[in-house]
């Protein structure tokens, strides 16, 4: 190397291909940040969450039984079922979501009343008073149940 001559140390990667890879890594994030935004920009909910998350919630609040834990994994994956059956059905005529709003508070009525079933009378209290502190804090998630 000549006196002068600068260097730049690259680890082997060609500066213009280093920096062509840090922008696509920008841009990749970016498109995710703007993504994973859409949904609410657009008024849409965000998804629930999975049934296996909602019994561990439920769980750590209200010491469930394995029994209950069971029966209450078989109704929540049944709601979300019907639920999303719904919600296909909507897209697929064309209807949207306002639509079948109703059936989804049907549904999540339906839902809660096999829950109640599921839980004693304190665990249904208190699980109900999370789910008044859940909808005080994020709003209600229209026609989706718990």
């Amino acid at each position: 190397m000549e006196a002068g001559e600068k260097t730049t140390k690259t680890n082997g990667w060609d500066p213009s291909v280093r920096a062509w890879l840090v922008a696509a890594c920008v841009w990749l994030f970016v498109l995710g940040a703007l993504h994973a935004g859409a949904g609410r920009a657009l008024g849409q909910p965000p998804p629930p969450p999975d049934t296996d998350t909602v019994i561990r919630h439920m769980d750590r609040e209200l010491n469930l039984t394995d029994e209950q834990k069971e029966k209450l994994r078989g109704i929540l994956e049944e709601a979300r079922q019907k639920g999303r059956s719904l919600m296909e059905r909507s897209r697929a005529d064309g209807s949207g979501f306002e639509t079948v709003r109703a059936q989804m508070e049907e549904l999540r009525k339906e839902t809660d009343a096999q829950i109640k079933e599921v839980l004693r009378a304190d665990q249904y209290e208190k699980w109900q008073k999370m789910r008044q502190e859940r909808e005080r804090h994020r709003g209600p998630r229209r026609g989706q149940w718990g």
